[in-house]
């Protein structure tokens, strides 16, 4: 839009004249402003001075109106100014409104025609559209056009290729006539020249089967191209084809094998047949140069290569695979058993007849083993593919379990391993020494079972063992039991012992010379920590204890835990009852014949001892015989029963001691003696007789009669109750030994009810002397105050005792012995003191000579 040259300078004119207008206002505004300040004070000074002089105020009055015309003379001037320029404004204003209207009107026409000018740029662009859109259809077509050239030549390549494959498989299908009219001919396809043809038909098909794999029409997967029956398709026809020679390829391929194998089946048995019987026995199918393993080595790599053109026309996991190994499995099975199994008979019956049970039945499992492995190895060879993944894929196959049914190869692998029961078993149910079975155990359960086996390989092979092996080891054990328990009842608990086994067993507990049992006392006592600790292992040993300890020895670890327990009751109880047989027919024995009193400290040593330790008072000292120990009828028997004593109690640590071997066996613990065997209902018997309420003829009886008897004992619980039994026994027989006197003095007392009247009569039991005598008895008996004299014609009882226990049992089984003695023989002297401080006086009490330090000097000689 043009604007006018003058219209631009008016304005700036104009602006100019408001400018200076501008500032010509502003100068007059300013002025008008002082005036008024001015009035205003003149106004505010009158108002404030009212009391001023009206001279004064006339005179500024003058002059406020002379500057008020003057102001208003110049307010008029300055309207006419105003009004000059209002007019001069408005005269501009319209010239400028009339110049804009102009330009207005020319912008709107300049406006019209660029209108106009962007319609023709929207045809133009919507015309471009249009000419791209055609030009892509345009270019699609070309594509397509192209690409529908490619696909007619792919066409035409497919057509020729399948024209070429359709040839090709005509060819083949020709020449497979001619190998099934030959065949058919000749009555067999067990010549060379059938195997090569149908291997280059089996080739020449697999080239096809590649083809059809490689054609765009058909997806690239073995299973999905030929696992389809009727599948609509360009190859349809040609696969169709194809999978009716493969199967026909296959089926003579089978044949081929069958013929190949049942010929040199023939041949081997043929050589096998005229062979002499020691050149027969020496073809032992266990053996690599034997002719039935050599032979077929021969021939497997040629098997091999008809069996791997099958695998090759399919997959090795489709059924149609299965059915082929299945079919080779009973072919190779068929042949094999023909030649192999008779063989294997005859070797494992000569083997199981040999040598010892175990001998026969390691050789029997091992020659099974060879042999199995030698026929899957064989099988491999002749029917598995070379590719070693195929091979074990196919192996876990035909030696899998998980199916229904067992494949013919598994089955003859087993009908081998089982032959270890038909010939080994026989044996094992008919031998009779235990021994031999629990060599046999062990041969089955560590070499076979835990070495042989863990070692084969593939793993499936050994289990096929499992059972059989498995089934032998249960009978073997069944068998073992059996004999086990027949052992214990023969060898146990009715074993007779001839004179010569109890004089070998008992003669160790006759007790020696003075001289040498003191000296063995002293070496038992200082040398217990250099090596005697606890005297069991090297005694004698019973035959019936041995005997239970053996069959245990051989029945721990090859038999279940409870079985094994159970047995182990068996054998204790038995053992026991035996050894008190033992123990009778001994003290029968012996008291039938004198027997030497020389072991045993006399009714004359102590007298003696008595007169030389008392004072010469004129009274007759009490003579020892008097005694009930000292009665003919003891003397004959005491030396055989302390001896069966000993024995007893020995045979039993001997047999609690081997018995803590074995850990299986929670009721025996001899690490825990002290703690497990209680001798309360002991020390309770003891008691009763000291305080009266047991008669005295229990002290002179067995121990046995002096406990409750308990009935409901099993047998877990009759070790250790024996064994207690028998610890008291000795016990009890050292107690009347040592406190005799008192015990009998203690038993008197109690049942007299006027103690008084009986203790003043001379020569009765209660008299001062004779309670006197029978302390210095006592304390000869534990060694106390014994002079030089009488030291050198007399033994101490008390050193004896330990001497023997030492000795005899050992020192942990002493110590056993000792503290169940010391328990007793401290209430004893307890109770003698009690009775003496109740009825005898401080001067009758020191005449006596009993009083607490005694008492304790007694008693250590008995500490631990």
């Amino acid at each position: 839009m043009n604007v006018s040259a003058e219209t631009f300078a008016l304005w700036e004119s104009l602006d100019a004249v408001f400018e200076l207008e501008q500032r010509t206002c502003d100068e007059l505004k300013k002025r008008t402003a002082r005036a008024k300040n001015s009035e205003n004070e003149t106004s505010v000074a009158s108002a404030s001075h009212e009391s001023s002089t009206l001279q004064d105020y006339d005179c500024l009055g003058d002059k406020s109106s002379a500057a008020i015309s003057g102001v208003l003379s110049f307010s008029a001037r300055l309207d006419a100014i105003d009004r000059q320029l209002e007019t001069a404004r408005r005269t501009a204003l319209e010239q400028v409104r009339a110049d804009l209207e102009a330009d207005l009107d020319r912008t709107y026409e300049v406006l019209d025609r660029v209108h106009k000018f962007v319609g023709i740029l929207e045809e133009m662009e919507a015309c471009c559209e249009q000419a791209g859109r055609d030009l892509s259809l345009f270019r699609a077509a070309c594509e397509d056009a192209y690409a529908e050239r490619g696909l007619l030549r792919q066409k035409v390549q497919r057509a020729r290729e399948r024209m070429e494959l359709w040839a090709e498989l005509n060819r083949l299908s020709e020449r497979l006539n001619e190998v099934e009219i030959e065949a058919v001919q000749k009555g067999t396809l067990d010549s060379d020249l059938d195997g090569d043809s149908l291997l280059d038909i089996a080739t020449g098909l697999e080239v096809c089967r590649e083809r059809l794999l490689n054609a765009h029409s058909l997806p690239h997967s073995n299973e999905s191209v030929l696992a389809t029956k009727k599948e609509e398709g360009p190859y349809a026809t040609e696969k169709s084809k194809l999978e009716t020679l493969q199967r026909r390829t296959r089926m003579l391929l089978r044949d081929h094998i069958t013929a190949l194998l049942q010929r040199h089946t023939a041949a081997i048995a043929t050589e096998l047949s005229r062979m002499s019987p020691d050149q027969r026995r020496g073809q032992t199918p266990d053996r690599e140069d034997a002719v039935t393993s050599l032979r077929f080595r021969r021939i497997a790599g040629e098997i091999q290569r008809y069996a791997e053109a099958v695998y090759a026309s399919m997959s090795l996991e489709s059924p149609e695979a299965a059915r082929f190994l299945s079919e080779c499995e009973a072919l190779f099975v068929e042949q094999r058993r023909q030649l192999v199994f008779p063989l294997a008979q005859e070797q494992i019956r000569s083997l199981a007849q040999d040598g010892e049970l175990e001998q026969a039945a390691r050789s029997a499992a091992n020659m099974l083993i060879r042999v199995c492995c030698m026929e899957l190895q064989l099988f491999q060879l002749a029917l598995f593919p070379s590719n070693e993944a195929a091979r074990d894929f196919l192996v876990r196959l035909s030696l899998d379990t998980s199916g229904q049914h067992s494949s013919p190869l598994r089955q003859w692998l087993e009908s081998l391993a089982r032959l270890i029961l038909v010939h080994v078993l026989p044996r094992v149910l008919q031998e009779s020494d235990l021994g031999a079975l629990v060599r046999c155990i062990d041969t089955l359960q560590m070499d076979i079972m835990g070495g042989e086996l863990p070692r084969l390989q593939p793993s499936l092979l050994a289990t096929l063992f499992t059972e059989p092996i498995s089934s032998l080891l249960a009978d073997a054990r069944e068998r073992t039991i059996y004999r086990a328990q027949l052992f214990i009842r023969d060898r146990v608990l009715r074993f007779q012992p001839t004179d010569l086994d109890l004089e070998i067993s008992f003669s160790q507990f006759h007790l020696e010379s003075a001289q040498e049992s003191e000296a063995e006392a002293g070496r038992s006592h200082a040398g217990s920590s250099a090596g005697q600790g606890n005297g069991l292992t090297t005694a004698p040993v019973y035959p019936a204890t041995f005997h239970a300890l053996q069959v245990l020895s051989q029945l721990h670890g090859r038999v279940d835990a409870q079985v094994f327990g159970g047995l182990a009751r068996e054998a204790v109880e038995a053992c026991i009852r035996n050894l008190q047989s033992a123990v009778k027919r001994h003290v029968a024995t012996e008291a039938t014949r004198p027997h030497p009193s020389g072991e045993r400290i006399s009714s004359a040593s102590v007298n003696s001892y008595v007169e030389l330790a008392l004072p010469q008072t004129g009274t007759p000292p009490l003579r020892a015989q008097n005694s009930p120990l000292s009665s003919p009828r003891w003397d004959q028997t005491i030396a055989a029963s302390e001896c069966a004593e000993f024995f007893y109690l020995k045979q039993l640590l001997i047999l609690h001691e081997h018995l803590g071997l074995f850990g299986s066996l929670h009721f025996v613990d001899h690490e825990r003696q002290l703690k497990t065997l209680s001798f309360e209902e002991f020390r309770n018997g003891i008691s009763g007789i000291v305080r009266g309420q047991i008669s005295l003829r229990r002290l002179f009886g067995s121990v046995r009669d002096l406990i409750p008897k308990r009935v409901d004992l099993n047998s877990e619980e009759l070790l250790q109750e024996e064994l207690r039994f028998a610890y008291e026994a000795v016990v009890f027989r050292a107690l009347r030994e040592l406190l005799e006197p008192l015990l009998v003095f203690l038993s008197e007392v109690a049942s007299k009810k006027n103690l008084g009247s009986v203790k003043e009569h001379q020569g009765s039991f209660a008299n001062v002397d004779q309670v006197r005598q029978a302390w210095v008895a006592v304390q000869f008996q534990f060694g106390r105050n014994v002079t030089d004299q009488a030291t050198d014609t007399v033994r101490i009882p008390l050193k004896r005792i330990l001497g023997s226990w030492r000795r005899f049992f050992g020192e942990r089984a002493s110590q056993v012995l000792i503290e169940t003695l010391r328990e007793n023989a401290q209430e004893t002297l307890n109770e003698f003191v009690s009775v003496l401080h109740r009825n005898y006086s401080v001067q009758e009490r020191h005449t006596i000579g009993v009083d607490a330090e005694c008492v304790r000097s007694l008693m250590e000689t008995l500490a631990p």
